[in-house]
């Protein structure tokens, strides 16, 4: 949401002085005689946005999922295999608003080109979240045998309704601002410097002005929950009276970079360069807080039948974990179960007072040469970002702990302490900053330019990545006490080889044939690994088995086009004939896999899920330019 910024100046490493706008722009210029040289160029501009995202269920009712289970040496997995039924959220979130800008560009002094710029926007968000619109009855089909099908007793249910204490709209009038200087420096005439600075500025009401509701500080009290009294993180961090929230003012972003080209054609150059770039905790985050306590989502345990052994109902409230009865799959049965629990089976959110804003460094050096028409380019980068939100489980046991290792218990493992939540609630879920990356790239890349005397093009990039995350590949973190219980391991979504290959040529009759190669290494999974003897939890990882031939992905596509002119209305109309096929070898790109640690055949396809990736498609288009 909201992911509009003011504009930010390129990476300083690679920029150079602006094609001239074709906007309306003022300028300021100076003569001398029949010569004049324009010094100076501004380019305001006003625009207005008006954006949403509503998805809504296609059909209402009980939705049923159902999932296996299996237990090896103390590690419980679940695998999804049917969802069927009623859909499952419905919202409506969106942002309209104005945007005023202006850039100036200043050529006054010799071998400098100074940009400047501010940006202003006042943008109105809303968010409708409401989840689980329709009841979700959840069936471990092995609860009670491992070779069975339980579809008669769901362990779990969640279903969606509004408190009753506030609008479920949630609105947001954010005042964003955003102001930039920078010099591109022409030193000499082989070396440029580019030196920037940039400042942001953003003012989110939905969660400055906060305001804890007595309810949830109710349930969390002492009284009512003393589990947070010896919890190794202070509650109060988390509670906002509508004044002790700020917002940040230190988003100062310098960037420096340079290229100094080696021969006088200017066909050889070394470049890098340094910049920092602040982000936003999202606003599709911060509403959670308000939202929760408007419109919560319901869950509801079912007694005996969770195979889980470390399940819900260990240590729940009598009130949210409850003996099954058929009546629950009605409305009026539903309402039973909220009235016989105080919070009704609600989720808490609470956002630390003082969220972070994330930010990234990044530092890059290259060299690239020119051949004729050939391009040579040789790169390295580093992205270092930091402060990435992320939900912790605030959730303790009696004593204050998160993990128990039962003394009477041999073989017991590691377990969060979901059942122990405030009476008649279900989780308490915290908000808060410390998510990190790490990526190292090494790329080269090839290009050869298109000419009516060589009538083909190419442009090949292969690029080696080490990427590092300290998070499971989401924003919930709900294994660990805190975030720095989490190491950091290669990174889930970066693939460590990639090669992208696309290519055009020139045939007989006016046809034009052109191609894209895709294609990257397996996928590396992580999951978390229980054991008893030591007591411990740990993260371990692996690269799945891919889709064969040690390749994770791959994919190549290929177009035929034909441009017919229709000169007899102008000589820059025509029609353009094109057929596309998409993966043409019809590649299975699969994305499931088994991620049991225990398992041998953890890494293994677990299913013939190729998620987006498309099979062989056909396709034929039709335009017509003039």
């Amino acid at each position: 949401m909201a992911r509009n910024r003011a504009r930010k100046s390129r990476p300083a490493s690679t920029r150079r002085a602006p094609r001239r706008s074709t906007r309306s722009t003022r300028s300021a210029s100076c003569s001398a005689g029949s010569t004049a040289r324009t010094i100076g160029s501004t380019t305001p501009r006003v625009s207005y946005q008006d954006t949403k995202w509503a998805p809504t269920p296609e059909t209402s009712g009980n939705a049923f999922f159902f999932q296996a289970s299996t237990l090896n040496n103390g590690n419980f997995t679940r695998t999804d295999l049917l969802r069927y039924g009623g859909g499952g959220s419905q919202q409506n979130k969106g942002q309209k608003g104005w945007t005023f800008q202006d850039d100036f560009t200043w050529t006054g002094f010799s071998g400098h080109t100074i940009k400047v710029g501010t940006k202003a926007s006042f943008i109105r968000l809303r968010s409708i979240e409401q989840n689980r619109a329709n009841p979700q009855f959840t069936y471990d089909i092995n609860a009670f045998s491992p070779t069975g099908f339980n579809d008669q007793i769901p362990y779990r249910l969640d279903f969606g309704v509004p408190t009753g204490t506030g609008p479920v709209d949630v609105r947001s009038s954010n005042f964003q601002f955003g102001v930039y200087a920078q010099d591109d420096w022409d030193v000499t005439s082989h070396l440029t410097l580019n030196l920037g600075l940039r400042w942001d500025y953003e003012r989110t009401p939905a969660f400055v002005n906060f305001v804890t509701s007595q309810e949830n500080l109710a349930a969390i009290a002492p009284t009512n929950y003393p589990n947070l009294v010896n919890a190794d993180y202070n509650i109060n961090d988390f509670i906002s009276n509508g004044r002790n929230r700020k917002t940040f003012t230190g988003a100062f972003q310098p960037r420096l970079g340079f290229t100094y080209r080696i021969d006088e054609a200017g066909r050889f150059a070394v470049f890098g360069g340094y910049g920092r770039s602040y982000d936003r905790n999202q606003f599709d985050f911060l509403q959670q807080e308000v939202n929760q306590s408007a419109y919560a989502v319901r869950n509801f345990n079912f007694i005996g039948a969770d195979s889980n052994p470390n399940n819900a109902c260990q240590g729940a409230d009598a009130t949210t974990c409850v003996t099954w009865n058929p009546i629950y799959l009605t409305p009026e049965g539903r309402q039973q179960l909220l009235t016989g629990a105080v919070g009704g089976g609600r989720e808490f959110r609470f956002l630390k007072n003082d969220l972070k804003v994330p930010y990234s460094d990044q530092f890059s050096l290259g060299i690239r040469g020119r051949f004729q028409q050939l391009g040579l380019e040789l790169g390295y980068s580093h992205i270092a970002s930091r402060n990435g939100f992320a939900f912790l489980l605030g959730n303790r046991r009696p004593d204050g702990s998160f993990f128990f290792n039962d003394p009477a218990n041999p073989t017991d493992t590691p377990a969060p302490p979901f059942g122990f939540s405030p009476p008649g609630y279900r989780s308490i879920i915290l908000g808060t900053n410390g998510l990190k990356t790490n990526a190292d790239s090494v790329y080269f890349k090839v290009t050869k330019t298109y000419t009516q005397a060589s009538p083909w093009s190419l442009d090949a990039t292969y690029t080696y990545t080490e990427a590092t995350e300290n998070q499971l590949g989401e924003t919930y973190l709900l294994d660990f006490p805190s975030i720095s219980d989490y190491p950091m391991l290669r990174s889930s979504g970066v693939p460590r080889h990639r090669l992208v290959m696309a290519g055009s040529v020139d045939l007989p009759l006016g046809f034009s044939f052109s191609s894209k190669l895709q294609v990257e290494s397996a996928a590396y999974q992580k999951a978390i690994l229980n054991q008893s003897n030591p007591f411990q939890r740990v993260i371990v990882g692996r690269e799945t088995d891919g889709s064969g031939g040690g390749w994770g992905r791959r994919q190549i596509d290929m177009a035929l086009t034909k441009y017919v002119p229709i000169k007899f209305i102008s000589d820059q109309t025509r029609l353009r004939f094109r057929v596309d096929v998409l993966n043409v070898f019809n590649d299975y790109n699969f994305v499931t896999f088994n991620n049991d640690p225990a398992s041998s055949n953890w890494g293994a396809r677990s299913s013939y899920d190729v998620g987006g990736n498309p099979p062989r498609t056909f396709k034929l288009s039709v335009g017509y330019s003039f």
